[in-house]
């Protein structure tokens, strides 16, 4: 099964989530959580739908849906719906995670219903469903390292490697001494690094070090689409309000790398480069995403070089040649300072065996 959108689903069940919907705007919540229900009982795969319900849910419980006693009951062992919801989930897992939507609609917040729906949308394969639950069991449960994990590794899973990083470097800032989650963001920092490099097909013998060349490029052409399409005005008021942010939270290294990329997205480069000189200088200067971050950014001002460059000129095509090949150098030889740096990560033994493929050094 895999997750669907709305033009893929049903007549009937867009019907109903039609009207969900319309109760849910008019705040007639009960109604809503009804429908939305049916809707997904039809189509367990439609995300919209449970995202949709997942915020019904929340605003009836904002409006006294989840009392102290139910509280009390759930802390004190498994209800009936949870053990029904459990037998379920071997032979059926989307009758499970309907079970379990029951559960939520009367508390939003239950952990062992959202690890039903996350068990129950790994079996069924609905990646976003599952990220969706453990949303909220890691805000139950902030300090809990192997969820913490569990939570990085669909985020991954999703797309979202980025934010999957940036939630086990929170954690590990005050678990600094915890060699699992070491691993597993040198693990995820490595799965990121092939995912984007497109290096995952060679193991499958789908794909070359040719295509992988070829997906760096295509790669940035998305990215250059991905900033046109992100609206200037967010940018840049996100950008300012982590700036007064900093001003009474100059220790928030989150906030701090936060805006780095922020200024990258805006081509600032100087100033992205500023603030993760900063982060070096902090007890996070050993982490290796920290320097590919860097070296992405200063890879970015180069292509960035490349676009400004006027394609009328008679030299253009030199020029370009010219600023690729500083960039290549530059590459080579950062990606070969972090090899000495963290002798034991394969994954940037990998990008540099790329590096020297495209250089020409085939040896």
């Amino acid at each position: 099964m895999a997750e669907k959108t709305l033009n893929e689903i049903p007549r009937a069940a867009r019907a109903i989530f039609a009207r969900g919907m319309e109760a849910l705007n008019h705040e007639n919540l009960d109604y809503a959580i009804t429908l939305l229900n049916q809707a997904l009982e039809q189509e367990p795969g439609f995300f919209e739908c449970r995202k949709a319900l997942r915020t019904a849910q929340f605003r009836k419980a904002g409006d006294g849906g989840t009392g102290f006693f139910k509280k009390m009951l759930n802390r004190a062992g498994s209800s009936p719906e949870e053990v029904k919801a459990r037998m379920a989930l071997g032979k059926n897992p989307a009758e499970a995670m309907a079970i379990a939507e029951q559960i939520l609609n009367g508390d939003p917040n239950s952990s062992a219903a959202h690890r039903i729906v996350v068990d129950a949308a790994k079996a069924l394969e609905l990646p976003r469903t599952a990220v969706l639950s453990y949303d909220t069991l890691v805000k139950n449960s902030p300090k809990d390292r192997n969820l913490a994990i569990e939570y990085a590794r669909a985020l991954a899973d999703i797309g979202e490697s980025g934010r999957a990083e940036r939630n086990l470097m929170e954690l590990l800032r005050e678990m600094p001494n915890d060699g699992e989650l070491k691993m597993a963001l040198k693990d995820l920092s490595a799965r990121k690094t092939m995912d984007e490099g497109g290096y995952g097909a060679l193991e499958d013998g789908t794909g070359s070090f040719r295509d992988i060349l070829k997906n760096k490029e295509e790669a940035i052409s998305l990215e250059q689409e991905k900033r046109v399409q992100k609206s200037d005005d967010v940018t840049g008021r996100l950008m300012a309000e982590y700036e007064e942010r900093l001003k009474t939270e100059p220790n928030n290294l989150k906030l701090v790398r936060s805006l780095a990329e922020l200024f990258t997205e805006k081509k600032q480069f100087d100033r992205s480069l500023e603030l993760y000189q900063r982060l070096k200088a902090s007890e996070m200067g050993n982490d290796p995403s920290l320097d590919l971050a860097i070296a992405n950014t200063i890879v970015k001002r180069y292509d960035f070089k490349i676009e400004q460059l006027n394609p009328f000129e008679a030299d253009h095509a030199e020029q370009v040649e010219l600023i690729k090949a500083e960039k290549l150098a530059y590459q080579t030889t950062e990606c070969q300072k972090r090899v000495e740096r963290y002798p034991t990560d394969l994954s940037i033994r990998f990008e540099m065996g790329a590096l020297y493929f495209q250089a020409g050094k085939i040896g």
